[in-house]
């Protein structure tokens, strides 16, 4: 099996995952989709804070 097609498949089992996650408990799947965005959001926010740093 190749590289490309184990990547393949597994992009596939994650998205049958997800898919089933939403499906089963929308409200549990939501509420992880907005902690996941804070998350991304807050680790921007420190990138751009220690970005600024440097250049002050």
């Amino acid at each position: 099996m190749t590289l490309e097609r184990t990547r393949r498949l597994l992009l596939f089992a994650l998205l049958v995952l997800v898919l089933y996650a939403v499906i089963a408990e929308p409200g549990r799947a939501a509420d992880f989709t907005a902690m996941a965005i804070e998350a991304v959001s807050g680790a921007a926010l420190g990138v751009g804070r220690f970005v600024a740093s440097l250049v002050h």
